[in-house]
């Protein structure tokens, strides 16, 4: 079930081999940094004797990681309100496991599913959550995202109900598509708004600090 979300989070590849840094505080919003170093590229063919190969860290990249269950509040938060009835996630049954070969898609309310869509593509601050159920199956994967601005802070807790078992808990800043990428699917089906929520960011991890809306 890992395929679930390589889509959308191309995250764990992305992010999980970075050793996670220290927690830093602005205002009631803790954001932790992580760094990775760039490899050192030697050249050849100087005239000057000395190596032209350079050292530089690369952007931190904004992200949390969790062990265990869910945890009890998330790291990176704005405490944005709640859009589109987002108290309780959205619920999504697909046939299939894969994100852009969900085989049948249905959603139990699309107009609050369009309504997600909708604040993508207007960038409205706030936070919309929906989750995947496999045909009969309980297989869930409950996704989240707080949008800020042109960014969302994207939350993912993946694991089977019927088990108990939850895995793979995590959050990172992204960037979002532009919004033309979410004029259609704001008035499409259930299908549509499923492929625009899952491919809603940019596989960049950005790093911080966090700058949450006044």
């Amino acid at each position: 079930m890992r395929r679930v979300l390589t889509a959308l989070f191309g995250l764990a590849a992305a992010c999980t081999d970075r050793p996670i840094g220290e927690d830093t505080d602005s205002g009631s919003t803790t954001s932790t940094a992580t760094t990775t170093t760039a490899a050192e590229v030697p050249t050849t063919g100087t005239t000057s004797g000395e190596p032209e190969s350079t050292s530089e860290p690369a952007e931190p990249c904004l992200e949390h990681e969790y062990e265990g269950v869910h945890p009890p509040a998330w790291m990176l938060t704005c405490d944005l309100p709640d859009l589109c009835g987002s108290e309780e996630p959205l619920m999504f049954t697909t046939t299939n496991l894969e994100v852009f070969d969900p085989g049948e898609v249905e959603v139990e309310d699309l107009e609050r599913a369009r309504c997600m869509a909708a604040a993508l593509r207007d960038r409205s601050p706030g936070q919309i959550a929906w989750l995947q159920v496999v045909g009969v199956d309980v297989v869930w994967s409950p996704l989240s995202l707080e949008l800020v601005g042109d960014a969302a802070l994207v939350r993912s807790v993946r694991g089977v109900k019927e088990l108990i078992i939850e895995e793979d808990t995590f959050e990172v800043i992204r960037p979002l598509r532009p919004p033309e990428f979410f004029a259609a699917c704001a008035e499409g089906d259930a299908l549509a708004v499923w492929l625009c929520l899952m491919d809603s960011v940019e596989p960049t991890c950005l790093p911080g600090p966090l700058t949450c809306p006044e």
